[in-house]
């Protein structure tokens, strides 16, 4: 897939690092300095697109929270504004229910809230098999004074997606899923009403976009985002690249 080169708006970046030093240092959950962390990062950078890795068991989601949070936070951002800017989803069109599947700490919930700014009318739906995450999740959303919240301890197998309107959202999904289990992802995604957001790797992606029905638009995506210094040392990447997938029914 080609990449196209993109620039956050300046008003989202100062939006995203006053976000990051709002919770960094309010939240035990990331001011930890594990000494494992760099032999995490380093296993989930050379496997964690090989093989499945529960980021929500009750051993690893603290060490995800650490490591990948902010990262992906801002991944998200960064696939939201360029939706935004290639499909208007902004204004008459925005989605005012999100359903946040496999949420994990709901960086996609925070970034779709964090870029159009309307929480009072927003409701969030977060599901997740992980009641740690969920809990985290929780917190985080609240810490944006984001209070309509539906909570849901479940995996997506049990979840009745024809009944998701609005924006449904999957970041770093199908990375978790077996052959089975995206390809039952597929076909249940097909029974939502508006919007669909999938970040994930590349070649997940790429797979996963084959064999779609039922959708007006599909649109994947493949961009590499501008950096500032500040935004390099907050995410820890000298460079970051954002696979996605955006449909529209």
């Amino acid at each position: 897939m080609k990449t196209t080169a993109f620039k956050i708006p300046k008003e989202e970046l100062e939006n995203y690092v006053s976000l990051y030093q709002k919770i960094a240092g309010n939240f035990s959950l990331f001011s930890s300095n594990n000494y494992l962390d760099p032999l995490f990062r380093t296993l989930t950078r050379v496997y964690g697109n090989k093989i499945q890795i529960h980021m929500g068991s009750r051993f690893l989601h603290r060490y995800f929270a650490r490591n990948y949070f902010f990262k992906n936070l801002f991944k998200n951002l960064a696939a939201f504004c360029y939706i935004s800017n290639q499909m208007d989803i902004s204004n008459d069109a925005i989605s005012f229910s999100i359903n946040d599947i496999g949420c994990g700490l709901a960086p996609s919930s925070l970034a779709y809230e964090l870029l159009f700014d309307h929480k009072e009318a927003m409701t969030f739906n977060i599901i997740d098999n992980s009641k740690y995450q969920l809990n985290c999740a929780e917190r985080l959303l609240q810490y944006r004074d984001i209070s309509n919240i539906k909570i849901s301890n479940k995996d997506i197998s049990h979840c009745d997606f024809g009944e998701f309107k609005g924006l449904t959202v999957a970041s770093y999904l199908l990375c978790e899923q077996n052959k089975k289990e995206r390809n039952l992802l597929r076909s249940n995604i097909e029974k939502i009403t508006g919007h669909f957001v999938c970040i994930d790797y590349e070649k997940n992606i790429s797979e996963f976009s084959k064999k779609i029905n039922g959708f007006s638009v599909v649109f994947p995506f493949k961009i590499s985002v501008q950096l500032t210094d500040r935004i390099k040392r907050i995410i820890g990447s000298e460079e970051i690249t954002v696979n996605g997938l955006y449909l529209f029914k």
